[in-house]
C-alpha cells in the first residue's frame, strides 16, 4: 500500500513545551520568552495565549497556536525535518524500481491558516484553569475573513514577519503568512531531497475564492488542498482553480478528502473520477477512515476504480508467415476437406483467436516479408521490378553446368541479407534490394 507521510508541527507539539509554555513556572519548558513563539490577539506580546480550541467534528481545548514566522519555532521544524526526511529518503531509495511508486508523497503543512483551526474565544485564557465544560461552543464563522467571527489572531506573525506591526490586520496578511509557512517548508524538504512531484503543500480555503488557497502555491512543491463540500467535483472550487492557474508544479493532490454526498457506489464513483478528472491531479488522501469503514458504497466505488486503473495485460502474440500455404490448407480453417493434418495450428486457434479476412501486400515471398518487418508497402522501395532478382539472375548458368562469377557474388549478397534479417524472422529469402535505404520514403 502506498504511503503519503505528513510531516506535522503546528497541532500536535504538546511535547514541546520548551517552545510554547511562557506561563507556567511550575510545568516543564517554562520561560517568559516563549511568548515569542505562540500568537498573540494583540500587538503587544503580553497578549500572549495559553489555550486555543480546534473544531473537527466535535470541539477540543488545544495549546496555544504557534508562532508561524518565530525564529526559534522555523529552527525547530527544520531540525526535525532534518531528522525525518532522510529516514523516508534511505527507505524510498532502498526499494527497487518496481516499488517506488508505494511512496505516494511527502505533505508539509496542514491547512495552514491562523484563526480557523486554532480558534480563540474573547477572554480565552481566563478560561484555562476552569470546567471544559464551560467552554464557549458557538465556533468560529468561517466564511468571515480575517477574524473568522471570533477574536482575531495572527500579530505575531505578522509582525514577527515585518510584514506590518500596527492597524488592522488584513486577510491578506494571514495569507501570505501561511505562504512563507508552507514555502519555507517546501524549500528545505527539496534541498534534502523530495523531488517535487513527491513533495505537497497542504493549504485550505473556507470562503470561496479567498486569498488563503494561493498560500499552498510555490515553486519547491506540488499544491495541495483539503476537499469536503467540493470533493464531489474540485473543478467547482474556485480557490482551487485560481491558485492552479499560477502554479507550474506537475502535480497538485487531494490531500485531505472525503466526499460528503449520498451514499451510493455511483455517487461515490462519481465524485472519485471528478476529483482525478484533472490529469494534473495525482493523489486522494480520503481522510477519517473511520467514517466510511463500513460504508459498503464507498469500498464498492473504490474497488471498482481500481480495478479500472489495473494495468492490462499486454496479449503475446506469434506470427508465423508460411509460402505457398492457402487458406484451405489449415484444418481450423477447412476441417472437412483440408488434406493436411495441422494439430498445434489448430490447438492455437481454439485457445487464441481466429481471423477471417486477412490480406497480404504481396504474393510471393520477399515482397511480403518486408512489409511484415517494416511495416512499410514494398512498392515503396526503390526495387520496382523483378520482386526476387537475385534468384532470377541464379537461372544464367554458363553452359556445362559452371556458375558464372555475377551469380557467386549474388549469392554471397544473399547470404549476407539472410544474416541481416532479425532472429525473430527464420525467413532465408528476404531479398537484398529490399532492404531499407536512407532516404526511402516512409510508409
Amino acid at each position: 500500500m502506498p504511503l503519503f507521510i505528513w510531516l506535522d508541527g503546528e497541532y500536535w507539539w504538546q511535547h514541546r513545551p520548551d517552545l510554547w509554555n511562557w506561563w507556567d513556572p511550575t510545568k516543564p519548558g517554562y520561560d517568559p520568552r516563549n511568548k515569542e513563539n505562540v500568537e498573540w490577539f494583540s500587538w503587544n506580546s503580553d497578549d500572549a495565549l495559553k489555550i486555543s480550541w480546534l473544531n473537527w467534528g466535535r470541539q477540543i481545548r488545544m495549546l496555544p497556536p504557534p508562532n508561524l514566522m518565530s525564529p526559534r519555532y522555523r529552527a525547530a521544524c527544520h531540525e526535525k525535518m532534518r531528522l525525518l526526511v532522510p529516514i523516508i529518503l534511505d527507505w524510498w531509495k532502498a526499494l527497487p524500481a518496481d516499488q517506488r511508486h508505494l511512496l505516494a508523497g511527502v505533505k508539509v503543512g496542514w491547512e495552514s491558516s491562523i484563526g480557523v483551526n486554532n480558534f480563540y474565544y474573547p477572554n480565552g485564557n481566563d478560561l484555562l484553569d476552569k470546567p471544559a465544560d464551560e467552554d464557549p461552543r458557538h465556533g468560529i464563522k468561517a466564511t468571515e475573513v480575517p477574524a473568522r467571527g471570533l477574536v482575531q489572531l495572527g500579530y505575531a506573525a505578522v509582525k514577527t514577519a515585518g510584514i506590518r506591526t500596527e492597524g488592522q490586520i488584513t486577510e491578506a496578511d494571514l495569507a501570505e503568512v501561511a505562504r512563507r509557512h508552507m514555502e519555507d517548508l517546501a524549500r528545505l524538504a527539496s534541498e534534502l531531497g523530495v523531488p517535487r512531484d513527491r513533495l505537497y503543500t497542504h493549504g485550505a480555503g473556507w470562503k470561496e475564492k479567498e486569498l488563503l488557497y494561493g498560500a499552498a502555491v510555490n515553486p519547491f512543491s506540488c499544491p495541495g488542498w483539503s476537499f469536503y463540500r467540493h470533493a464531489g467535483d474540485p473543478s467547482k472550487d474556485a480557490g482551487v482553480q485560481e491558485a492552479l492557474a499560477r502554479s507550474d508544479a506537475p502535480h497538485w493532490g487531494a490531500v485531505e478528502w472525503l466526499y460528503q454526498g449520498p451514499r451510493t457506489v455511483d455517487a461515490w464513483r462519481d465524485a472519485l473520477e471528478k476529483t482525478l478528472a484533472d490529469p494534473r491531479c495525482r493523489l486522494i488522501c480520503i481522510v477519517n477512515w473511520s467514517s466510511i469503514k463500513d460504508d459498503a458504497a464507498a469500498h464498492e466505488a473504490l474497488a471498482a476504480l481500481n480495478a479500472a486503473d489495473a494495468p492490462v495485460e499486454k496479449p503475446n502474440i506469434i506470427v508465423i508467415l508460411a509460402d505457398d500455404l492457402g487458406y484451405g490448407d489449415v484444418q481450423c480453417y477447412n476441417p472437412q476437406c483440408g488434406k493436411i493434418p495441422t494439430p498445434s495450428i489448430d490447438t492455437l486457434a481454439s485457445q487464441g483467436m481466429r481471423f477471417t479476412d486477412g490480406h497480404s501486400s504481396s504474393g510471393v515471398c520477399s515482397p511480403s516479408r518486408y512489409a511484415l518487418l517494416t511495416g512499410r508497402y514494398h512498392w515503396r522501395t526503390r526495387l520496382q521490378n523483378g520482386i526476387v532478382g537475385v534468384f532470377a539472375r541464379l537461372q544464367g548458368r554458363r553452359p556445362g553446368g559452371r556458375t558464372s562469377r555475377a551469380v557467386h557474388r549474388a549469392l554471397a549478397r544473399h547470404r549476407q541479407a539472410c544474416q541481416r534479417v532479425p532472429p525473430t524472422c527464420s525467413s532465408s529469402r528476404l531479398a537484398p534490394d529490399l532492404r531499407r535505404h536512407p532516404g526511402d520514403e516512409t510508409a
